[in-house]
């Protein structure tokens, strides 16, 4: 199914490159059936070339986000426009297997082995997968911002799991946020997966 590109109509946005390079701030200022028109408030670099691969950050007022990839299909001055978008998860191709939860579990907000106390974020989690996870809390993150999951719910081992904030959404007096998981080594993968299974059978006895 085609996504719907109307929502996107009117707002403000971020494009980098897929390295993460940044391009530049604009808005989103017409949607032509898979294209988007993109003002931005200086020109765009002359390295635009016709079918580079952007990502474009677009957040709606109530501080809502998606993460996009598209293609560079014209550049003029300071407009450009991008077709073949896609959400990240999307362009990626990461498995979506995923079960409904309410874990009350903690994030942590840097890597572990560094200096200092690290500062836990409790949040809960609302469903999760081998490629991510959604999750509520008060605190609010940008886009890209990395988290360190506490997996004692379901890993004795200790060992944290590094994830990326692709999507916010507003949640009632909070928000809720998409993450996916950062290079998920073998054998936590599989006691995740083993988890996923476990509740998946637990909601099936229950029904």
């Amino acid at each position: 199914m085609a996504m719907q590109l109307d929502r996107f109509q009117g707002l403000s946005c971020e494009l980098k490159k897929m390295n993460n390079d940044p391009v530049s701030m604009g808005q989103v200022i017409d949607v032509n059936e898979d294209i988007l028109q993109i003002q931005a408030p200086f020109d765009f670099p002359s390295d635009l070339e016709y079918g580079t691969k952007l990502k474009m950050i677009a957040t709606e007022p109530n501080g809502s986000f998606s993460m996009l990839v598209g293609r560079v299909v014209e550049v003029e001055g300071a407009r450009l426009s991008l077709h073949g978008i896609n959400n990240v998860k999307e362009y990626t191709k990461r498995r979506f297997y995923r079960v409904d939860t309410t874990i009350n579990g903690k994030v942590y907000m840097s890597a572990p082995g560094g200096e200092g106390k690290r500062e836990a974020l409790p949040v809960v989690i609302r469903n999760i997968s081998l490629s991510g996870m959604l999750f509520r809390t008060d605190r609010i993150f940008s886009a890209e911002t990395s988290v360190w999951l506490d997996t004692s719910f379901f890993s004795r081992e200790g060992e944290d799991l590094q994830a990326v904030i692709l999507r916010g959404q507003k949640f009632n007096d909070g928000m809720a946020y998409g993450a996916d998981f950062v290079d998920l080594p073998d054998w936590q993968e599989d006691l995740l997966c083993n988890f996923i299974f476990s509740m998946q059978r637990r909601r099936v006895r229950t029904n």
